[in-house]
């Protein structure tokens, strides 16, 4: 990997992360495994958080984003996380995405463009 560079502001992007494994966290039971991978292509660097927890069923994709939508049990989450998540992300120009599937894991991608 080069040493390539993203104009973000460092304690948002360590929320990002921080949220984002401590949903991992919350989805693998004591044999889980969570990956943490940074790679690169000509224009972006790429953070991928994975699991191997229960996953997201394909139904709620499209709403974990959404404010107050937790899929954890009452009192578990405020459904506020990936929501705050997200702008965090629109607000550095980066893009999300969530790919899972249930009984193999998740895996949070996101993409931030170089810095020139």
């Amino acid at each position: 990997m080069t040493d390539s560079n993203i104009i973000a502001d460092e304690l948002q992007i360590e929320q990002v992360i921080t949220n984002l494994v401590i949903n991992a966290a919350d989805a693998v039971t004591n044999s889980g495994v969570i990956e943490v991978v940074l790679s690169e292509n000509d224009n972006e660097l790429s953070v991928s958080i994975k699991d191997n927890g229960q996953g997201i069923k394909q139904d709620d994709i499209d709403k974990i984003f959404s404010p107050f939508y937790s899929s954890k049990p009452q009192g578990k989450g405020t459904g506020l996380g990936l929501y705050i998540v997200q702008n965090i992300c629109k607000s550095h120009g980066a893009n999300i995405k969530c790919e899972s599937d249930i009984g193999v894991g998740t895996r949070f991608q996101i993409d931030f463009a170089k810095a020139d």
